[in-house]
């Protein structure tokens, strides 16, 4: 059995760790160690269980199940040792007993009996409004008729772009039953249709994670924040953003980009929603937090915030939090031990693990430090293979209409974005795209993001005097066949107004009812809007 990170998290008090850890020596064989190109060398100042926290650097090196950690004791013999990484006692989430929805005259009531004798931490509520904003009370009782307030003036709401909180946190505790009181003096009211309990689970333990803003791009509708932290392989369990803006709510989504098809995509790691908010009357609530569980597959992610036709936040700063890792095994003497990292030929090791009983809490165990990360000395890279040339195949060109010359500054890697001459002029799925030097080709990888530009159109009426009530505009776009994903209609009145927009024709694609806001990809240079 391989002693991977997640095998071990649920494992890490009962005997298979202590079989582990207490192995016969003989699992420890002498062996070299040429295949990997990191260590660390810590000091044992005396034999016994060591706990070592391994840090960023360690993770960032290593493989991103840790297979490749191995421990050498000062006679150069492996040491068998076990991955501990505390997890949190998973959560419950259980309907309740009964469930009961009460109009009032300026209040709903939600009657909630829990029929739960254990802690409880949030209550999440459901309903099919699409926009809404309220302020509630939440009282708990264990008898129904002696009441205490838990909380007041908590914000609920939910926005047409898809941010919402309907999640009442509590301070865990047991209640018998909940009274959720829903203020509809500022505003109509809405359905409830049930709610959610959640247990509490204990908490593990997490530490702050450096966080750098390395880039940002605001483009229409979204933020894009490429953040460093740091290290590759880190249990992300918490990203927080710092902005001073007072009212606002957003969705975000940290992203990785990875490789699929030969083309780069953008893979969601995780999703939430920050608020900063204010019921009239009431002090802002915040909510600057979204909860993640992930390994995280690079040090670089992406951080997507959602703006719809909301300016940008002011981001000042990002700060994260991770799962430890702890390295535990049983030292036979004192003296410098190594633990190597970096070696991606290999699998996980298997250690014996014989019927050997205890407990970990009831061991007495060392914390220990590791040193810095350095060159292994008896590194020996593995011979590369020969012959592999970095061109692709000479390519007759004559079947190609269009080509565009490319200027390069410098070596190495290249980033090329498409522009509308290339994307009007392409197949859709870039089926048809070269790229050639000296009559041979150049490797190349498409990377499809989720950033989008602006277009201009010409815009210019197009009324058809059989229909005097509608209104029809021509637009057109300086290229022909290229990939429109949303088209954006802003009317200069200054009195409220409403209007039905029936639908748009575009180069022969049949007209549409109400998906001007189109994730289909409409390519075409002229369009009429009805």
């Amino acid at each position: 059995m391989s002693p991977t990170r997640n095998e071990f998290s649920a494992a890490a008090n009962g005997v298979l760790v202590l079989s582990l850890l207490f192995a016969p020596e003989t699992a420890g064989l002498a062996a070299t160690f040429s295949g990997w190109e990191h260590q660390q060398k810590p000091t044992v100042p005396s034999a016994g269980v060591i706990r070592i926290a391994l840090p960023a650097e360690t993770l960032d090196a290593a493989l991103s199940n840790l297979a490749d950690l191995r421990v050498v004791d000062p006679a150069g013999n492996e040491a068998p040792y076990l991955l501990n990484q505390p997890v949190a006692t998973p959560e419950t989430f259980i309907a309740p007993k009964k469930f009961k929805s009460s109009l009032n005259a300026q209040t709903t009531v939600l009657s909630i009996e829990t029929g739960v004798s254990l802690p409880l931490a949030e209550v999440l509520l459901a309903t099919p409004e699409a926009s809404f904003i309220k302020p509630v009370r939440i009282e708990g009782s264990n008898d129904g008729n002696r009441w205490q307030t838990l909380a007041d003036d908590r914000p609920i709401f939910r926005q047409p772009n898809g941010a919402n909180q309907l999640r009442l946190a509590l301070t865990p505790a047991n209640w018998a039953y909940l009274r959720i009181n829903i203020d509809d003096g500022r505003s109509r009211a809405i359905p409830f249709t049930g709610a959610t309990l959640r247990v509490q689970g204990e908490p593990a333990p997490t530490e702050s994670v450096p966080v750098q803003i390395r880039e940002r791009a605001d483009v229409p509708g979204q933020t894009r924040l490429t953040l460093d932290f740091g290290a590759a392989h880190l249990f992300l369990t918490n990203v927080r953003l710092e902005t001073p803006d007072t009212l606002f709510a957003r969705r975000v989504t940290l992203v990785t980009q990875e490789m699929e098809d030969n083309v780069i995509i953008e893979r969601p790691l995780g999703r939430g929603t920050i608020f900063r908010v204010e019921i009239e009357g009431q002090p802002p609530v915040a909510q600057l937090d979204f909860p993640i569980n992930v390994i995280s597959p690079g040090r670089e992610l992406l951080l997507l915030i959602q703006n719809d036709d909301n300016p940008p936040l002011a981001i000042t700063g990002i700060r994260a939090e991770r799962r430890p890792v702890f390295l535990i095994f049983r030292a036979t003497q004192a003296g410098d031990y190594s633990v190597l990292c970096g070696n991606k030929k290999v699998i996980a090791p298997r250690y014996d693990l014989g019927a050997l009983g205890g407990n970990l809490k009831n061991v007495s165990i060392s914390p220990l430090r590791l040193s810095g990360i350095v060159a292994n000395p008896t590194y020996q890279p593995g011979e590369t293979l020969p012959g592999i040339a970095m061109g692709g195949a000479a390519l007759d060109v004559s079947d190609w209409r269009f080509r565009k010359a490319i200027t390069v500054s410098r070596g190495g890697v290249q980033r090329l974005e498409l522009d509308l001459e290339i994307l009007s002029r392409a197949q859709p799925n870039f089926a048809d795209l070269r790229l050639m030097r000296e009559g041979k080709q150049v490797p190349i990888i498409l990377e499809r993001t989720t950033l989008t530009h602006s277009i201009p159109f010409k815009v210019g009426f197009a009324d058809d005097p059989k229909s005097p009530t509608l209104s029809r505009w021509s637009l057109k776009m300086s290229q022909s066949n290229l990939p429109i994903t949303r088209i954006t209609c802003r009317a200069k009145a200054t009195r409220s107004h409403e209007r039905r927009m029936l639908g748009m024709a575009m180069d022969g694609i049949p007209r549409r009812r109400h998906q001007f806001f189109s994730d289909h990809g409409l390519r075409g240079g002229d369009a009429q809007w009805v």
